[in-house]
């Protein structure tokens, strides 16, 4: 690195202290998202279910995907912890993602209870396969994770057993004929929607959080001799530039 007045914008993979000691000790900025994994963001969805933080509004534009369609606004908030490696953690929420994500979700349940349903008169039918019950629920689980739906919907399996009677000889019934009972097998797909979880996940749709070093550190003073070893250039890559994120820091 050439100078000390740089800001490095990235996405998750700068969220260790490593790579923002690094940044720190040559003096530059960062402004990084950090991932859903991350013990900030889980305490923020929480803490906004009974709180309602006091967002800025930084950015308000025209729908760049549809004409006459609902306004591109952007709003932050300073989030009252910090990230663990000590940086300030900044909460961004979008208006158009909130509406894309609901969409997103509504749409993905309904897929996915579609399946479900088609799955249930498949073993619910004359003629099924006789599966074990670690088969069946393998295939519930397979349609619930390639839709991303596990929270939202929650599924039970039951066997039921369906009873039929038949002569035991062809010919007329009489008083002393005697019936052979039959009894088949199957399994009762049954689900519910979760609307607690989807309330829950809602209340912070369109919301992500960024750590942010918005000055250098006065603590910025290193060799550089020592920042430009092969081992310290390896810490960071190349960021990504992308004329569609919003310039307002």
């Amino acid at each position: 690195m050439s100078r000390k007045d740089f800001l490095y914008v990235a996405d998750s993979k700068l969220c260790n202290a490593e790579a923002m000691d690094h940044i720190r000790r040559w003096g530059g900025r960062f402004l990084a998202v950090l991932p859903r994994s991350r013990l900030e963001d889980r305490e923020f969805r929480q803490w906004i279910q009974e709180n309602e933080p006091s967002w800025e509004k930084v950015w308000d534009r025209e729908n760049p995907r549809k004409k006459g369609g609902p306004r591109d606004r952007w709003y932050v908030v300073k989030h009252h912890l910090p990230s663990q490696e000590g940086w300030p953690v900044i909460w961004v929420f979008s208006s158009l993602l909130r509406l894309r994500q609901a969409e997103g979700r509504r749409e993905r349940i309904a897929r996915a209870e579609q399946e479900l349903e088609d799955l249930a008169k498949h073993y619910l039918g004359p003629r099924p396969r006789k599966r074990s019950r670690y088969e069946v629920q393998r295939q519930i689980d397979e349609i619930l994770e390639r839709l991303y739906v596990e929270r939202y919907i929650k599924v039970s399996l039951d066997l039921i057993y369906e009873h039929s009677f038949r002569q035991e000889r062809p010919g007329r019934p009489g008083p002393d004929t005697k019936f052979v009972r039959k009894t088949k097998k199957r399994w009762k797909i049954a689900w519910r929607l979760d609307d607690d979880a989807v309330a829950y996940d809602h209340r912070s749709d369109g919301m992500s959080p960024c750590s942010l070093m918005t000055s250098p550190s006065p603590l910025a003073k290193c060799s550089r001799r020592t920042s430009a070893s092969p081992r310290s250039r390896s810490v960071l890559s190349r960021p990504r530039r992308s004329s569609r994120s919003p310039r307002f820091f």
